[in-house]
């Protein structure tokens, strides 16, 4: 979606890192809609059509996990992975969802936080204007496109497919499917989404 939307940003990125104004390190740099808020002002906030995506959790997580997987430099003294963040090649995937029996190193290196935490106001409200899904990714990306005028072509990249006939399913086992199931009730729930 970025590379689809970067040509119609007008020179607009992401907003500058300002540790003055924001503690950015909490989740920079995919941040909350409650922090661009506070960093944009709520009436600049309000003006803009705010639209973001969910996926079901227990595939999102099957993905991520290829998606380090890739990324690894099978280092183990890399600072950015003093905590397993990039799986090592010999670590399969529930291993790697059930180590420390937290979950935590599931998403990013810092506090683990479900989608609806990245969306929702105080008051657990939506602070976005439209919520599309990775399941229906072409469509969804096309009505929040439509909503703002703009027809982008999305390209597919960066693409982690598991392996085997079964997709996500076939790598979980019975505990490894109970913990996204208890981490991610919230999004679970909200979206209504089965494993």
């Amino acid at each position: 979606m970025t590379s689809a939307l970067t040509p119609f940003a007008g020179g607009w990125t992401f907003p500058p890192l300002n540790r003055k104004r924001l503690p950015w390190d909490e989740s920079y740099p995919h941040y909350t809609a409650m922090e661009l808020r506070r960093y944009l002002g709520a009436r600049r906030f309000n003006r803009y059509f705010k639209f973001a995506f969910v996926r079901n959790p227990w595939e999102r997580l099957v993905s991520r996990y290829f998606f380090l997987r890739a990324q690894n430099s099978n280092d183990p003294d890399a600072r950015i992975n003093e905590r397993d963040y990039y799986p090592p090649g010999n670590l399969t995937f529930n291993d790697w969802l059930l180590r420390r029996g937290s979950g935590r190193n599931c998403i990013h290196p810092m506090d683990l936080r479900q989608q609806l935490e990245w969306l929702t106001a105080t008051d657990g409200s939506l602070a976005v204007d439209f919520v599309g899904r990775f399941e229906s990714l072409s469509n969804d990306f096309a009505e929040a496109c439509r909503r703002i005028g703009l027809h982008p072509t999305l390209p597919h990249i960066n693409t982690q497919t598991p392996p085997g006939e079964g997709g996500y399913r076939d790598l979980y086992t019975d505990g490894g499917r109970e913990l996204v199931a208890r981490v991610f009730r919230n999004d679970i729930e909200r979206w209504q989404y089965d494993y």
